[in-house]
């Protein structure tokens, strides 16, 4: 897919409330202007699968993320400091409900239809981290630093050492903590209003309102839903991702309450799932396990970026790029040929077995070209 394209694709899937075809986003991407292409179709497909910015719901309908998140529901448990200084940090307290090209701090809440007042809080970096954590431990002091220009400043002036102190946006709660009159272990339940804006309103639940059962409930569809992430995608690309894709595994009742919040789910409920190094970066992983080297996740992982033709070529060990493709085409108007099986046939070596169908595919790919 070509740039202009890609960017229709995704303005596409940041309005898709309702489950979608192929069809539909690439009729979406040429109304767009972009110039007619018959070959769209695959490569949005391909391009979905390899992305993973939309969830698969069957052979023929994705689901995109606005699709899946708006208007569930999932719950934020304030911590004791934040309770004492009478402000919540939104931080990652949103994935995956939120539209992960929004940063947090541009994140808007409601409480009882009005707007929860915005304040800043100063602190050391190190006190902040823990807000940030399931972005992964390593991304914290950057999202930190985007807050605003002089956070950049303050971690840019020495790369070895965190800064003194941060500014970070922080919701104003005392006035809403006084009137719920909140204490530990209460909770609040968010609705997702916006998923493009990332828009939510608070309600709040006391610590001992629901069943036992219901949250035992929750947490076992939530470790098997992490373990179906882990199996089925790998570690994937971010946190982000392996998150939101458990979320869509776990069904509706993972975007239901009773709930344990995120934070409680990672950090005091679950045995089955925990943070382990990959690389230089985290991911979540099968609890005692390491996560095994690229060879042995290669039924698994996070494919190159290919489009569809390069796709099919490199599973037959031709790993090459459309540009060599395009080259060889042009070959064939210098030497003033019309048949493209001679094509194909130099650019795939006879002993190379190719069904008829991935013939049809690479030949209509030609005399498209």
């Amino acid at each position: 897919m070509e740039l202009d394209q890609e960017e229709a694709l995704y303005e596409f899937l940041e309005n898709a409330i309702e489950p979608f075809t192929a069809d539909d986003a690439a009729q979406y991407v040429q109304n767009s202007g972009q110039k007619r292409d018959k070959r769209l179709v695959m490569e949005i497909i391909a391009y979905l699968d390899t992305r993973k910015i939309a969830f698969k719901q069957d052979n023929r309908n994705w689901v995109s993320r606005r699709c899946c998140f708006e208007s569930a529901v999932f719950t934020i448990t304030p911590t004791r400091l934040e309770l004492l200084n009478g402000i919540l940090i939104p931080g990652h307290r949103c994935v995956p409900f939120a539209n992960p090209m929004v940063m947090p701090h541009r994140y808007q809440f409601f409480w009882k239809g009005s707007p929860v007042p915005v304040t800043t809080t100063e602190a050391p970096p190190e006190e902040l981290y823990p807000y940030y954590c399931i972005f992964g431990e390593e991304f914290a002091p950057q999202y930190i630093a985007r807050e605003n220009s002089k956070n950049e400043e303050a971690f840019n002036a020495d790369p070895y050492e965190d800064p003194p102190e941060v500014s970070i946006h922080t919701l104003d709660m005392r006035g809403l903590y006084r009137e719920c009159s909140f204490i530990p272990g209460d909770r609040f339940i968010v609705r997702t209003l916006d998923w493009k804006e990332c828009r939510f309103e608070f309600e709040k639940t006391g610590k001992e309102e629901w069943n036992r059962a219901d949250l035992d409930n929750w947490l076992e569809i939530a470790d098997s839903s992490f373990e179906d992430s882990f199996a089925l995608l790998g570690p994937g690309s971010s946190t982000e991702e392996q998150i939101a894709f458990a979320y869509w595994f776990g069904g509706k009742r993972m975007r239901e309450v009773p709930a344990y919040s995120l934070e409680e789910f990672f950090y005091e409920k679950t045995n089955r799932v925990e943070t382990v190094s990959y690389g230089i970066e985290t991911r979540f992983w099968f609890s005692g396990k390491d996560i095994p080297d690229a060879k042995c996740l290669q039924n698994f992982a996070v494919p190159p970026d290919r489009t569809f033709i390069e796709d099919i070529l490199y599973k037959k060990n031709i790993p090459i790029s459309e540009f060599v493709i395009l080259s060889y085409i042009k070959d064939a108007f210098f030497r003033n040929e019309k048949d493209i099986d001679r094509v194909i046939n130099r650019i795939i070596p006879p002993v190379v077995n190719i069904e008829e169908a991935e013939w049809e595919i690479i030949a209509d790919y030609i005399s498209g070209a």
